[in-house]
């Protein structure tokens, strides 16, 4: 019967390295003869990716399975310079033609015609088309080879293997020959304000003209699959068929008229009362509003930095201390992408019970010292453990008002009324011109 399942990975386990172990830095030469090919300094790499980062903030669960998102490309990496281009596979493989894309582990740069601009507001969300490049990684570790050190051997996916170090990063190498297996660090992120990043490379294959390089690579958030790259048609080419990867003219990148960050930085308002505002950006607007000494804010959006702008234009619109009230209308992420840092701020959350089911729920762990050390491990908790908790105050129902999607219990209002003191979840908002349905 055992044998009718999928098998599951057993579970990681590491142990101190021998003083007969070589140094990182003969760790990461050994690496780089076994993947990279003679000729990579005078060639460059060629492949196609078909790359899916699923929309699972836009789904209609808050679990799997989540809508794919596949985009095919063409991509080049110039082992001499370090940095890769990609383009969409529809426009083909021109040659000396710039690619819409150049990137690094630490640098993204748009390409427009010959107009090259740095775009490091994008960088964030690009990163892992560098870090699913195992050749890209081991550059930039081996060119600061003398902060790495060996760490401990760990058996993980069914062998040993040496674990180098730098910082909060860990790079796994196969023991036998010294292939690499696995980035493991630590990322911060826009939701759950830091992750436990994984990016694995599997099926190792040969390159045509030499090298190996894996057909799969995962990016993998807590233990989470969050992307998967599937590799093609790997070649070494020479220089000159290759797209021109040149960035030394690059210039800022020209942000749009009053948006002053990738979230839409710039809040305005409208005034519906005397005591009611929508916050409105390019990306999205929510609803403020005063009721005797309480200010209730609908929704968080776009995450910690668009939740701090809100709370200042707040501080502007209503002076003086005051408790507030998040309502989080929707378990998506566009409404509970702030959700942790108002947390913090002592707010205190107002939803329905479908919340605990939703990506607010894996906040609310978050921000829990003992589940943060679980998730991280006790090296890095007391570094990211929040001292902050969670308080979740549920809407009281009437009779048999049912648990659904607030547009269900927009046209049930009457009906799910909530006693007073307490706050209904049923308010049409779309625009300024709606009004909020509240009862303080």
């Amino acid at each position: 019967m055992a044998a009718q399942f999928l098998p599951s990975q057993s579970p990681e386990r590491c142990q101190p390295v021998t003083r007969t172990y070589a140094r990182a830095d003969a760790w990461l030469a050994r690496a780089g003869q076994r993947i990279l090919p003679l000729q990579a300094e005078s060639q460059v790499l060629q492949y196609h990716a078909a790359h899916d980062t699923p929309l699972w903030e836009q789904s209609d669960r808050a679990y799997g399975p989540f809508i794919p998102n596949i985009v095919q490309t063409i991509r080049w990496y110039d082992a001499r310079s370090g940095l890769e281009g990609s383009i969409p596979a529809e426009r083909g493989s021109v040659p000396n033609v710039r690619p819409t894309q150049i990137y690094d582990v630490t640098r993204l740069f748009l390409v427009r015609d010959t107009l090259v601009m740095r775009a490091p507001a994008m960088l964030a969300s690009q990163r892992s088309g560098a870090l699913f490049n195992p050749w890209s990684v081991l550059r930039e570790w081996g060119a600061g080879a003398s902060a790495v050190e060996v760490a401990e051997r760990c058996a993980y996916r069914d062998a040993w293997r040496v674990v180098l170090r730098r910082g909060n990063e860990r790079l796994y190498l196969s023991e036998s020959d010294a292939v690499p297996i696995k980035l493991d660090r630590i990322e911060p992120h826009y939701l759950w304000g830091q992750v436990h990043a994984e990016y694995l490379w599997t099926t190792w294959w040969g390159v045509t003209g030499g090298g190996l390089y894996p057909l799969a690579s995962f990016r993998v958030l807590d233990g989470a699959v969050y992307e998967r790259a599937s590799v093609s048609r790997a070649s070494l080419v020479l220089r000159d068929s290759a797209p021109d990867l040149e960035v030394s003219s690059a210039r800022p990148f020209p942000m749009p008229p009053g948006i002053a960050s990738a979230d839409g930085g710039v809040v305005d308002t409208i005034r519906v009362d005397e005591n009611t505002w929508i916050l409105k950006s390019s990306t999205f607007s929510h609803a403020v509003a005063l009721r005797r000494d309480t200010v209730f804010l609908f929704d968080a959006t776009t995450g910690e930095a668009r939740a701090r702008r809100d709370s200042a234009m707040i501080a502007q619109l209503f002076p003086g201390r005051h408790p507030v009230v998040l309502v989080v209308s929707d378990v998506a992420w566009p409404h509970v992408s702030g959700v942790r840092f108002w947390i913090a701020r002592g707010a205190t959350v107002v939803s329905h019970a479908q919340i605990d089911r939703s990506p607010a729920a894996n906040v609310r762990a978050t921000m829990d010292p003992q589940s943060r050390c679980a998730r991280v491990g006790a090296a890095v908790c007391s570094q990211t453990s929040h001292p902050f908790s969670w308080r979740l105050a549920a809407t009281r129902r009437r009779g048999d008002c049912p648990l659904s999607p607030w547009e269900h219990v927009h046209r049930n209002r009457d009906r799910c009324m909530a006693p007073a003191g307490s706050v209904l979840l049923g308010w049409g908002l779309r625009a300024a011109e709606r009004h909020l349905a509240l009862r303080a």
